[in-house]
């Protein structure tokens, strides 16, 4: 780059101006100044819902701090771009003003915060640093909103650089060329300072962040456009060079905005103002020309009547998305520009844990083939596996069972409760569930390789899975016949195999029709052939085979006349016919081949003589028919096909071989879907037996199900099995989003980014346990637990848990994650994974991952404090003496980058860590005097820490009160020392921290009910563990 020679010719002209400069002309030369951080503006009066929302310390870093100081920098450096766009900016104000006074969106700090208190709130500094600096400012902020809507934050500040790079670059080219270089004197000035990557990451943080809040507050209004932009295909522009693309974006954007507020129509040209549309939450009415015009109101007030976009038929209706394009040259420390392009829509945007469920879905969905040809088909058979599980799992006679099935974190939870919440959906809901759908579906891969799947619908559209789960072989027997009546199959040519028990509990194979079945009537025609009557139909048949080993029926043996007789009775009394049948065995075969022999073979048999319907196979099969396979499942019941004349001899062998299993169009073990809702009614099922399903997918573990009836147990031990070692890939990732959504359980109205499905599977996800788990969830560490919200937060990143042992908060886009212990009492025991979220950040870009210091600090009491020191014996009498204690968060210069594991584009060697771990104190203060800082998660899972807890009356046992910090930390001696901090969960927080830093034993009372009797004979009985501590300090 050459250098900037008119600069210091600029800046001599700049101080002769400013020392003549009149009242007047201050503010318009106010960007002449050389220290902008001391120039600030008064706001426009549209802004001033910002400036009485916005927290203080934020206000203070908007007017006064670095912040303020970059949105100066930022807006005379490309004040000189900007149109005119008074309008957009007043309309501007009003928004964010209506935004900023949501209470749930920008809450004020309470108690309940802790530390966090000054961190609470919605990050509107940006937007106060910009109304406070002037309009050049305020039109900055919106290209960092444009920047962070379709941008990551380090794609984001790589832009930010190499625009402020190229903007001097242009000033200095303008200035050389220009006759009168006076005239840029401004500019110059603007491109002489200095603005760091550091500033630039740290402003479209604020940004981004106000984009979370924004989103939250016009939640209906940006869904609505989202879906629109989903229908939308156009590139934010064809620009090539990335200064040129962005600012004329930029350019584009506001002017067509403002044209918008000022009531003129305006037409869609390109997809700049698209991008302004959904980055600055206004929303005017827009007109679609596809085939026949349709216009989305939007109403909003701040747009005049007539202004309303209209958007072509042309760019409609495609599979393709508003994109933008740009070459990055400044990701990397070295190597050529990397292209990116983003989308704007529904796979990069934000969404609840909830709505994720559907994205899961669509993962889902990508196996299931004709079962989810459409998002909307494989809802409906999603919906009727929910059903069937709704009309059991209360009676499963396994309640535990059953609630841990269906409990938030097991696998298929996520999955059940996105069914549930599509089918009771508005129309619009609907919609932008099964955009999400669809999206899943693009991005398949996101659970795991697509040969991990098990079959369609988790293996229940096959029948070896289904029909072993239901209650006997009448269910088998009933659902097979309306398969067969849905198929149309000929009730001559097929007929029902199914197994049963015999009553030694051998099994066997029984035998159906399909339909009711005419009886052979004697009577005939005047021609002489035979007359059926139809008014004897109307019966099923069951046949009971008698076991032959040739193809000659021989001489029965006793116990199958006797078993066979009895079989009759028993179904003969069911409104059937049972008939014996003979079952032929292929001498030369170990498998058995099913002869089906009807007729006067079975004389022998006691009972009726079989006459049945005279078609042409039937009349055959009087001597034998060959059972060919057609559907359902080979071990309990399937449908076969009669064929005749089975028998053939093998020339070669000289013996019998079985025929062939082929068959006219048949099925197998695949159920169609058009019978799945036949085969899933809830009264087919033994709902234990589906329990234990869904638990061994669940736990990606093979299933044999185990009844209690023993009439069943051998079948079930038999068949339904979901595979040999079931589907831990599959298992294991939905088992991880069903962690996930535990967790996010408690982040009230916290979003995830659609990233994560394209940038990460879940099979290479670091925060994912690897070892195997045969539990129904995941049982994740705390790092393990701020390693997922990462990674669903920003979509991109990928970290080590191992990085991650001490952190004890997260700060990201609007949101500050956690761990429960330093928001609650210290009485409590809060889970590894109960983390919370408070409304609000710390101010750093990406994601800042807090620890504390190693060694934390402890005053030492100066000399001079004797006279607060009183060590009054304690007389029982319980108080909060600490109401002036106040815990603090600061920040020392200590952060460590940390590596993200992903694979977006071969990004090695970027300049922007996604997330640092930034050492963090945590100081406690009384009134304004530095007491401590704290490691409060070190603290409470310390061994010197104990909970204690009875109710009985103080019995006067020696101890000294505690009524000031000063009186704790004089010297110690063995008499134990009661901390009067009664309900103050804060105080409470920071006496624990402070006493085991200190090495000393700690005994935690409940905050209600104190037991001093036992409180005394639990220190008397616990002599090794005090006498092994300098100090015994109880707290109240």
């Amino acid at each position: 780059m050459s250098s900037l020679v008119p600069f210091s010719g600029a800046i001599g002209r700049a101080t002769a101006a400013l020392a003549s400069v009149t009242n007047e002309n201050s503010v318009s030369l106010a960007n002449l100044n050389f220290d902008f951080s001391i120039v600030k503006l008064e706001a426009p009066h549209e802004f001033s819902g910002i400036g009485s929302t916005i927290s203080e310390k934020r206000k203070h870093n908007a007017e006064h701090g670095p912040l303020h100081k970059t949105a100066r920098k930022l807006g005379a450096l490309f004040h000189g771009l900007l149109p005119n766009t008074p309008q957009l900016f007043r309309a501007y104000g009003k928004r964010v003003s209506e935004i900023s006074s949501s209470h749930s969106a920008n809450p004020k700090a309470t108690v309940r915060d802790g530390i966090f208190a000054s961190q609470i709130g919605a990050d509107s500094t940006s937007i106060w640093a910009a109304a406070t600096s002037g309009d050049g400012a305020i039109g900055v902020h919106l290209l960092a909103c444009m920047l962070a809507r379709i941008l990551t934050d380090a794609e984001a500040t790589s832009v930010w650089e190499e625009l402020v790079i190229k903007r001097k670059i242009q000033i200095e080219k303008e200035c050389n060329e220009s006759m009168y270089k006076s005239q840029f004197d401004a500019a110059i000035l603007a491109a002489q300072q200095d603005i760091t990557r550091s500033e630039l990451a740290t402003w479209d943080n604020s940004a981004r962040s106000w984009l979370r809040t924004g989103d939250q507050v016009k939640v209906l209004q940006h869904k609505q456009l989202m879906l629109m932009l989903d229908t939308i295909s156009m590139p934010i522009n064809n620009d090539k060079e990335l200064y040129a693309s962005v600012t004329n974006a930029w350019i584009s954007a506001l002017t067509t905005m403002n044209n918008l507020v000022n009531g003129t129509p305006q037409k869609v040209q390109s997809g700049a103002i698209l991008l302004g549309l959904s980055a600055w939450h206004l929303y005017p009415d827009i007109s679609i020309l596809s085939g026949s015009s349709n216009v989305i109101l939007q109403r909003d007030p701040l747009i005049a009547p007539l202004g309303v976009l209209t958007i072509s038929h042309e760019i409609c209706d495609s599979d393709k998305k508003v994109t933008w394009s740009l070459p990055l040259a400044y990701m990397k420390y070295y190597g050529e520009p990397q292209n990116f392009c983003r989308t704007l829509g529904q796979d990069n945007t934000r969404i609840s844990m909830d709505q994720f469920g559907f994205v899961v879905l669509g993962c889902v969905f990508a196996t299931w083939k004709n079962y989810a040809r459409t998002p909307q088909i494989g809802m409906g058979y999603m919906l009727d596996v929910v059903n069937a599980w709704r009309g059991l799992h209360l009676g499963s006679g396994d309640d535990n069972l059953s609630r841990s099935v269906n409990s938030t974190s097991s696998c298929v939870s996520t999955l059940f409760k996105a069914a549930e919440a599509f089918e009771v959906a508005t129309q619009d809901e609907k919609d932008f569930a099964l955009k999400l759908v669809r999206l899943g579906g693009q991005r398949n891969q996101f659970l795991c390789a697509l040969t991990q799947h098990p079959p369609p619908v988790f293996g229940l559209s096959e029948f070896s899975t289904v029909f072993p789960m239901m209650k006997s072989e009448e269910e088998r027997i009933n659902c097979l016949r309306q398969i067969g009546e849905f198929l149309t199959l000929e009730a001559d040519i097929y007929v029902i195999r199914y197994l049963v028990l015999r009553p030694n509990g051998a099994p066997m194979y029984e035998y159906a029709t399909l339909t009711p079945l005419a009886k052979q009537t004697s009577k005939r025609t005047r021609d002489g052939s035979v007359k059926v009557s139809t008014s004897l139909g109307g019966q099923h048949v069951r046949w009971f085979p008698i076991v032959t080993s040739v193809c000659n029926a021989r001489e029965h043996q006793p116990e199958q006349k006797n078993t066979f007789e009895a079989r009759r009775i028993e179904l003969e009394a069911s409104g059937q016919i049972c008939m014996p049948v003979h079952q032929y065995l292929y001498d030369d075969s170990p498998e058995e081949y099913d002869g089906f022999g009807i007729g006067s073979s079975g004389g022998n048999i006691p009972g009726r003589e079989p006459k049945i319907d005279n078609s042409d196979h039937l009349k055959q099969s009087s001597a034998s028919c060959e059972l060919q396979y057609h559907s359902g499942d080979l071990t309990t019941a399937a449908i076969f096909r009669l064929e005749a004349n089975p028998w053939r001899k093998s020339s070669r062998q000289g013996g019998r071989v079985p025929p062939s299993m082929s068959s006219s169009n048949p099925i197998g073990n695949y159920i169609i879907p058009d019978c799945f809702k036949v085969v899933m009614d809830p009264k087919n099922f033994r709902a234990s037996a589906l329990v234990q399903w869904l638990r061994g997918l669940c736990t990606g573990s093979s299933t044999t199900f185990v009844e209690n009836d023993t009439s069943e147990v051998n079948i079930i031990n038999i068949a339904a099995r979901i595979r040999g070692d079931g589907y831990p890939t599959y298992t294991k990732a939905l088992k991880a989003v069903a962690s996930a959504a535990d967790i996010y359980k408690l982040l009230p109205d916290a979003t995830v980014s659609t990233l994560i499905v394209q940038s990460q599977t879940l099979d290479k996800a670091l925060w994912i346990p690897q070892h195997d788990s045969r539990f129904l969830s995941l049982r994740l560490s705390r790092a393990e637990a701020f390693a997922c919200i990462a990674s669903f937060e920003s979509g991109t990143c990928n970290i080590s848990p191992a990085s991650l042992g001490e952190v004890f908060a997260m700060s990201c886009g609007n949101s500050i994650f956690v761990a429960g212990p330093l928001l609650c009492d210290p009485f409590e025991v809060p889970t590894n994974t109960e983390i919370r979220r408070v409304i609000g950040n710390v101010g750093r870009p990406g994601i800042s991952l807090l620890i504390a210091p190693p060694v934390p600090r402890v005053v030492t009491p100066p000399a001079d404090n004797w006279l607060q020191i009183n060590n009054r014996p304690f007389r029982g009498t319980i108080e909060d003496c600490f109401k002036d204690t106040s815990i603090h968060i600061s920040f020392t210069a200590y952060e460590l980058p940390l590596d993200s594991i992903n694979n977006i584009q071969g990004r090695a060697n970027v300049i922007d860590r996604p997330a640092s771990l930034v050492e963090t104190l945590v100081s406690v203060y009384d009134k304004e005097v530095w007491i401590a800082d704290l490691n409060v998660l070190q603290s409470v899972q310390s061994s010197l820490l104990r909970r204690f807890e009875c109710v009985i009356e103080y019995d006067g046992h020696s101890s000294v009160t505690v009524e000031n910090w000063w009186e704790l930390l004089q010297t110690p001696d063995k008499i134990p020392k009661v901390v009067n901090s009664h309900n103050n969960w804060l105080a409470r927080l920071a006496f624990v921290s402070v006493c085991v830093q200190n090495g000393w034993a700690t005994i935690l009372l409940p905050s209600d009910d104190i037991c001093w009797a036992c409180c005394k004979k639990y220190i008397s009985g616990s002599d090794d563990w005090t006498s092994r501590n300098a100090q015994t300090v109880l707290i109240t």
